[in-house]
């Protein structure tokens, strides 16, 4: 599959997930202004989170929801800002995360990751720690993505 056929996918899926969202989720969270939801996918043979790149105020909260497949997220040492707590979700697990700190926040799908499985959460005045986690090395795939992501950011 091509990246601009991946992106594709993930732009169609992101529109199914605010759907099965909508569904699944309590309207109490979803009626609050700063709860924001990343969807954990497996489409096709492609894994991936949904969105992908998500723009937040500090303060907000960010829920990870398994809409298929078996998957987790985990933040990426050297890919938080400074003081910011780091994370780990167990497998098919529903995870909330609060956003305590100004900068970019990078996260991988534990068992996806050499897949391509990473996403990125821009949270304020990404100039915090971007230049920090464009240097933290990565396989191929996701540093594929990464820079891809990394390289949207202002």
């Amino acid at each position: 599959m091509t990246r601009r056929q991946i992106m594709f996918k993930r732009s169609f899926l992101t529109g199914i997930g605010s759907v099965v969202a909508a569904v699944f989720l309590p309207r109490a969270a979803m009626a609050e202004g700063n709860l924001h939801v990343i969807k954990m996918i497996t489409e096709d043979g492609s894994k991936l989170y949904a969105p992908d790149l998500l723009h937040v105020a500090v303060g907000d909260q960010v829920q990870f929801v398994n809409v298929s497949g078996h998957h987790n997220t985990e933040s990426i040492e050297g890919m938080i800002p400074e003081g910011a707590k780091p994370w780990f979700s167990e497998i098919d697990e529903t995870f909330k995360l609060t956003i305590t700190h100004e900068g970019v926040y990078g996260y991988r799908c534990t068992p996806h990751y050499e897949n391509g499985m990473v996403g990125l959460i821009v949270a304020g005045d990404a100039s915090v720690n971007l230049e920090q986690a464009k240097a933290v090395e990565h396989p191929i795939r996701p540093a594929n993505l990464f820079k891809i992501l990394l390289g949207l950011v202002k």
